[in-house]
């Protein structure tokens, strides 16, 4: 009776360390944060070109100007329920945004020339959210080093905040214009494992998606724009960020 007691009590020790030897990625839940991440829109070439023959503005200024938009911040997360080792299903969320301001001065056309003085400010914000799969692989025998990839389809929303200098052209307003579309979301990662339950990695992610039309509210009403088939505002960017995976 002893040695089997003895016998059973060796064999617990055993399966215990095994079991702390063993990743914890195999459990049934995956928590990811990403954050510190730098975003780049793709090109604004439509609304430069909109703004320089709308207000006469420079090209060389307008290019300026939504270069600020065109880069931004980003942070997100998912949450993923595992249906194995290397496959689960679960949602993802990643938020954006930039913001840019900028005095111009416009030359108004006129027998005596004309120069007005005009402040802008601009931010932009971009929510996405939507069900998300993820596939991963490990890389080397020692269980330290995971490739990530992620697949998501969802919605897409779209808030622009304009501001004009109170004290400068009187002819324009504040604005904004929101809209709604879907899109998609592809990420990649390499991922650091320095502990069994928790991950370290760098990120990077495509979102892309358009807009057809938008609701613009200024003085006090709204109207919705069509953008049309060849205007449509793109929305895509890339983001690269850190980020940090939590297994349960």
């Amino acid at each position: 009776m002893k040695k089997l007691i003895v016998g059973l009590l060796l064999l617990t020790s055993l399966q215990i360390v095994r079991g702390q030897e063993t990743p914890k990625t195999a459990q049934s839940v995956l928590v990811g944060v990403q954050f510190g991440g730098f975003s780049s829109l793709a090109s604004s070439a439509n609304s430069e070109k909109d703004m320089t023959m709308a207000m006469g503005i420079p090209s060389s200024k307008a290019k300026t100007y939504y270069k600020g938009l065109k880069h931004g911040w980003s942070f997100g997360g998912d949450i993923y329920l595992m249906g194995g080792e290397n496959f689960g299903i679960g949602a993802k969320y990643t938020f954006y945004s930039s913001g840019t301001s900028q005095d111009f001065i416009i030359k108004i056309p006129a027998t005596l020339p004309e120069y007005i003085y005009m402040g802008m400010e601009e931010k932009v914000y971009i929510n996405y959210v939507g069900p998300s799969i993820i596939f991963r692989q490990w890389l080397g025998e020692n269980r330290k080093l995971q490739f990530t990839e992620s697949l998501s389809a969802g919605r897409v929303s779209y808030r622009d905040e304009l501001r004009i200098d109170p004290a400068s052209f009187p002819l324009m307003s504040n604005a904004l214009a929101k809209g709604n579309t879907y899109g998609i979301n592809l990420g990649m990662s390499f991922d650091y494992y320095p502990l069994s339950w928790l991950s370290i990695g760098a990120n990077i992610g495509l979102m892309n998606a358009s807009l057809s039309s938008v609701e613009v509210s200024s003085l006090g009403t709204k109207q919705t724009l069509n953008l049309g088939k060849d205007n449509k505002e793109s929305l895509a960017r890339f983001d690269y960020s850190l980020g940090v995976r939590f297994y349960f």
